[in-house]
């Protein structure tokens, strides 16, 4: 049979990958593994079935359907050009090789910490370009999306154990992460863009305040978490059954 995105425009899914979007939607399902951990209480057999249910719900080729499908109706001809000559540009490349490392390097809190030490010396003029940069590419709203996912996730994982009532209460009972991830999100992308040339910056800000790369942003942060949320439907039937055994 073909691939499940074989009938989308195959410019769109080059473009998706390029961007990473593919990855970052896997990452997501990868983190919700540690929702239910036997160090946190739950049954030892519980964690088995929920990473086979996320294996299952997350698969890479669902999730890029579901991207590309929400993507493609919505994606102007002018914003798919603009990201993609944005992509290719000696900007683009260098933030790619940025993104490279970091995920090389594996350390979270030391990017955030990075991040948290340069805004700390950094002039008001750079704390405002930040801003402008977290504004229009909306990096603060796609933080939120999964956390939506996140929170709903601790309730499908627990509920067949502690019952409906306590996994919505543990579920409010970690509102606080929101804030903190959030936060962090932000701190590690000024990480990465502080690495950059001042004149590489500059050209950063300005390319993303064009109507064309925002909307880009919009659209992309929106199919990112409607492919997240339509990955949470399929868990909450995958891991009904890998309980059942099917």
């Amino acid at each position: 049979m073909p691939s499940v995105g074989a009938a989308q425009d195959p410019g769109l899914r080059d473009l998706s990958v390029k961007a990473k979007e593919f990855e970052a939607l896997s990452s997501v399902g990868e983190s919700l593994k540690v929702v239910l951990r036997p160090e946190i209480g739950f049954p030892e057999e519980y964690v088995g079935y929920w990473d086979t249910a996320i294996d299952q719900a997350f698969a890479p080729d669902l999730l890029e359907a579901d991207y590309l499908a929400a993507l493609e109706p919505v994606l102007s001809s002018e914003s798919k050009l603009a990201m993609a000559e944005f992509l290719d540009s000696d900007i683009g490349k260098e933030i790619a090789a940025i993104g490279s490392a970091a995920d090389e390097e594996g350390d979270e809190a030391a990017r955030v910490a990075r991040g948290k030490a340069y805004l700390e010396a950094a002039s008001p003029e750079r704390k405002a370009q930040f801003d402008r940069l977290k504004a229009s590419q909306g990096d603060a709203n796609r933080a939120d999306l999964i956390m939506d996912v996140y929170f709903r996730a601790m309730v499908i994982a627990a509920t067949p154990i502690i019952g409906a009532e306590d996994a919505r209460a543990w579920e409010l009972s970690a509102g606080d992460l929101r804030t903190g991830y959030v936060e962090d999100s932000y701190l590690a992308a000024v990480a990465g863009a502080s690495q950059l040339s001042e004149e590489h910056f500059a050209a950063l800000i300005e390319a993303a305040e064009t109507p064309e790369i925002k909307a880009y942003a919009e659209h992309s942060n929106m199919a990112f978490g409607k492919a997240l949320h339509a990955a949470a439907d399929r868990l909450e039937i995958t891991y009904e059954e890998a309980r059942n055994g099917n």
